[in-house]
């Protein structure tokens, strides 16, 4: 992977899937840490 060559994309998930999601919680905290490194290594993000 090359960071000039690679993009973040975020899917926004809201209303009725939000709720019944697996392991929401877990997933937006390991989707936070995700995207500090991404920011971290200034790799773009959709």
């Amino acid at each position: 992977m090359d960071a000039e060559n690679t993009v973040l994309v975020i899917v926004d998930v809201q209303g009725k899937l939000d709720h019944s999601m697996f392991e929401k919680k877990r997933l937006f905290r390991n989707l936070r840490t995700v995207i500090q490194g991404i920011r971290i290594l200034n790799i773009p993000i959709l």
